[in-house]
């Protein structure tokens, strides 16, 4: 009886604390499962950058981009999200749209929007794009196709 109690006891145990999460800490950057709590040198921001961050992210959620995490760091914002289902190819776009037009409408003063894109959990994509070109872009002083010409894409690798 008392190794059942056991086994249950340490069972009780691991399900209230729940297990730990590979640490990236120190990284540089707040990984989704990464707070401020538990990993101040990577999740550290300003309470209006903080704010702001928050604001993005639930406009994000409200149009769809249920698994995002938005973080603000001085002149920079980093956008990353878990791609949703795709159901035509112009969804990417779509999202980027949504995100680009988001950001921009909250935090015009950054300088940088870093995209980066994830499927299925996995880094996939990551665009750059400068703020003074999306607004350019946006206040018709820039056709699109010179605005997408000033991206910079790269893969993601871990």
């Amino acid at each position: 009886m008392k190794p059942i109690f056991l086994i249950a006891a340490i069972f009780s145990v691991i399900l209230l604390l729940g297990c730990p999460q590979p640490s990236d800490c120190g990284n540089g950057v707040c990984e989704p499962y990464e707070s401020l709590e538990s990993c101040p040198e990577d999740c550290e921001q300003d309470a209006l950058e903080f704010e702001k961050a928050e604001w993005i992210n639930s406009l994000l959620v409200a149009q769809g981009l249920e698994e995002s995490l938005v973080k603000i760091k001085g002149s920079e914002i980093i956008v990353r999200y878990n791609q949703p289902e795709l159901y035509s190819e112009i969804d990417p776009i779509t999202h980027f749209g949504i995100i680009l037009g988001t950001v921009s409408g909250i935090a015009p003063e950054l300088e940088t929007i870093k995209i980066q894109a994830f499927v299925a959990e996995e880094p996939f994509s990551e665009v750059i794009v400068s703020m003074d070109n999306l607004l350019a872009y946006q206040n018709n002083e820039m056709d699109f196709e010179s605005f997408a010409k000033t991206w910079e894409i790269n893969a993601i690798t871990k």
